[in-house]
Formats: structure tokens, sequence, C-alpha cells
């Protein structure tokens, strides 16, 4: 019996990818996608993209996409028979390494010669992360040969004339494991394979190496890449207090994630700059920064309460009395959905891979929820009348779970709020001190990267 073809149309994958992109849409609060249209159509492409996030950078490239990219993942997420089937499913396919067992090297030639004929086929992109491994530092890693192995070997279909294409992307999340956090995805120019195709047949390792050098420059126009050993944690704090500012000098004030990340990039590439000419100067920067994370950790608070000196009384009190008003829904929220939040949460916390922790909640989260809430709907089908109360029942399931979540959130930080409104009424010294050093700070990098 004749393998069908990963890159097949399937009314299965399309039922599938439409459901997973729901859930995606409810599992990120903001989801922004720029230059989708830079993927070439009948056209080998490589989709060449950082590796953060486990499986979620998969799922993220599939939604982003429009189209649909054949995956090339570590062969150890497929030892399950019933995850490797889902897994090919969603076109993803085992690409195995030297600690997967001497053994199962063998196995590569066979997906090798899948991925080639994708590529050839010209139906779907093939994706790759470079890195070869996912990481917890938003930084690009040391890419590895196998995305220039077959680009090449690809373009030996058409010589020196261009056809293979390499679309670098990036992928940045505001935070890794969070439910309702931010994702942001973009694709970049294309790279024409065949312009390194003379040197391939002159110096296939020379070849490599130019083209790996190009990619890794490319891929670094399109995420955050902070380079900076000693000093990491002070630009992941300065994206957080200085980012309002560079909007404002860069002339992009308005509060997308596509603004908000090409201003990280300005700043964190001044900054860098100066760390490699004067590092004195980002050493006492650190010390500003140390300090001002531990005051606002030892306070308890986040450093978006100290974006303004003060808040309205009267906002206060009005937001009170409306998270009064909506008490009795997320009440009805909170109880009819706290099972399945509770237990996704718990099973994810048990994965020791914290980078993976979105995608068990994600993936946990779009089987467990539809069934609890079957569960729920079967007595409420059987013991109530009219009909419309059941499918009105049904359908405020996920919504009043989503708003009690999300009242949930609001109900912290209007906690926060009074907590720093109170502190600041009172004088507090060691508030004031940390707006105090904030302000510091942001004038400290206003001169720093204006000079």
């Amino acid at each position: 019996m004749t393998k069908k073809t990963i890159d097949r149309f399937s009314l299965r994958f399309r039922l599938q990818k439409t459901y997973a992109a729901f859930v995606l849409w409810i599992f990120y609060s903001r989801r922004e996608v720029k230059f989708r249209e830079r993927i070439p159509k009948d056209r080998p492409v490589l989709l060449a993209l950082n590796h953060q996030n486990a499986l979620m950078d998969a799922i993220a490239t599939h939604m982003a996409s429009r189209r649909d990219p054949v995956f090339l993942a570590r062969a150890d997420i497929f030892k399950n028979k019933f995850i490797a089937g889902m897994l090919r499913i969603f076109k993803i396919l085992p690409v195995y390494r030297i600690r997967d067992g001497a053994s199962e090297l063998g196995k590569n030639e066979e997906v090798f010669q899948e991925t080639m004929a994708v590529l050839l086929r010209k139906k779907c992109p093939v994706a790759i992360m470079p890195e070869g491994n996912h990481g917890d530092k938003r930084r690009l890693r040391p890419l590895v040969k196998g995305i220039f192995r077959i680009a090449f070997q690809a373009q030996e279909q058409f010589g020196e004339q261009p056809h293979v294409v390499i679309v670098p992307m990036g992928i940045d999340y505001s935070n890794y494991s969070n439910f309702r956090s931010k994702l942001f995805v973009q694709f970049g120019e294309p790279i024409e394979v065949s312009e390194y195709f003379a040197a391939y047949l002159e110096n296939q390792p020379k070849a490599i190496n130019m083209l790996r050098e190009r990619l890794a420059g490319e891929m670094r126009k399109y995420m955050i890449d902070i380079r900076s050993d000693d000093h990491y944690e002070m630009y992941m704090l300065l994206r957080s207090v200085y980012n309002d500012e560079m909007r404002k000098q860069t002339g992009a004030e308005k509060n997308t994630l596509y603004n908000r990340l090409v201003a990280d990039q300005h700043m964190i590439g001044k900054l860098y700059e100066v760390e490699q000419e004067e590092g004195d100067k980002i050493r006492k920067l650190d010390e500003l920064c140390t300090a001002y994370r531990e005051g606002v950790e030892g306070l308890k608070m986040r450093d978006w309460l100290f974006k303004h000196s003060r808040y309205s009384w009267i906002a206060l009190i009005l937001s009170d009395l409306g998270m009064l008003a909506l008490l009795p829904v997320f009440m009805y929220g909170a109880i009819t959905n706290c099972f399945p939040y509770w237990l996704t949460a718990k099973i994810s916390k048990k994965i020791k891979d914290p980078q993976f922790h979105s995608t068990f909640k994600y993936g946990i989260g779009m089987i467990l929820f539809p069934l609890y809430y079957l569960i729920l709907f079967i007595p409420v089908w059987i013991l109530t009348d009219p009909g419309w109360i059941k499918w009105a029942f049904l359908a405020s399931l996920p919504l009043t779970g989503l708003f009690a979540h999300t009242y949930f959130i609001w109900f912290k930080k209007l906690r926060s709020l009074w907590k720093y409104q109170i502190l600041t009424s009172r004088k507090n010294e060691q508030l004031e001190s940390l707006k105090n050093l904030r302000k510091n700070i942001i004038i400290t990098v206003d001169e720093l990267i204006r000079k």
C-alpha cells in the first residue's frame, strides 16, 4: 500500500487546524502577524524560525503562515505512538540525532527523501528550527547545518537558476508559559539559495558557512537577540522600563507588538554597542537596574505600576464598583470552569522543562475543556426546558470561563494599584526611592543611546 504524502490535502487536517487556530486565538490575548505575504508561491520554500517555546513555535507558525508547513522536529517527542500519529496529522516529521541511538540515524534518510519531495512539489513550505534545540533566553543560538544541506540539495535540481528560498522568521512571546500572554510572528525577506550555489559547487563547507552567516544575520532582524551574557537581565528589564520612551524616539508610538519589538531591538542594539566599547557605563546601568528590580520585587509589585507617579482615586473607586457589579458573572465562570483550569495547570507544572509548559497547557486544554463542558451539558440537556436555555448554558461555559480568568487578572492589578496609590499618598520612602531610581534609569539610557 502506497504511503500517503504528508503534504496532501486532508479534510481531517483542515478541521483540526481550524480548531487549533481557534484555541490559539483563545490562548493568547493578542496575536499579531507581519509580512506573511513574503512567503513565495510555486517555489520550494524553507521557513527558518527561532526556537524558544517548544511545540508552540510550530503551532504559531502553522497559524501565522496561512499555508500548511511541513515541520522537522526532534525524534524523541515521537516515542508515543498516539502522539506520533497526531504529530504527523499536523505535518511534523521526526529528525533523529545521535542521542536517540546510532541505530535510529538510518531513519533520517527516509525523512530526508520525504522532505525533498515536499519541497519539490512546492505545495507546502518546509519549516525547520535551525538552532537545533530550544532555549529560555531571547537570543539566537548557533545554527546547525541541516537546513543548509537540504537547501543546497534541493537547489541541485535547478542549478544556478533562482528557485529554492529560505524565509527567515521571528517569533516573540510576552511570556513563554502564561495563558493569555501575547504572541508576535513576522516573516523576513526570502534568501535566494542560488546566490550561493556556485560557491557550493566549489567548496561545500565554505558555502554552507556563508549561507549560515547570512541566515543568522537575517533572523536577528526579526526577533529579540540579547547577545550579552553578563547583562542579560538588565536588557530584559529595560524592555519594560524603556520601551515607551524608545517608541517615542523612533516615531512609532502606537502600542502594537511590532512597534514594541522594533523599539526593543533598537534599544538593545545601541546599548550592546556601548557595552562593547565602554563596558563600565553598562555595568553602572546594570547596577541601577538590579537595585530597581530587587526593590520592585521586594514590594511585590510590577514595573507597569511605576509608569505613573500616582493614579486617580475616582478611577480606582469606579473600578472597584465595576468589579463588584461583575462579581456574579465571575463567580459563575469560576465555579463552572475551575476544575479544568486547575487540572491543566497541575499537569503542566509536572513537566520538568519549563519551555514545554505552554505546549502542555495548550494541548491538554484543547481536549479537556470540551470534554468537561460536554459532561456539564448532558444533565442540563436532560433536565431543562425550553431548548434555548440548554444552548445558552453551553455557550456560557467558555465565555464566562474566559471572563473569570480576565476578571482575576483585573482583580490582581486593581489590588496592586490600590497598594501603589496608598503608599504614594503616605510618601513611602522605599516607593519614592524606586520612582526616582526608574527616572534615573531612563535618563541614563537616554544619554547612552543618544550619544
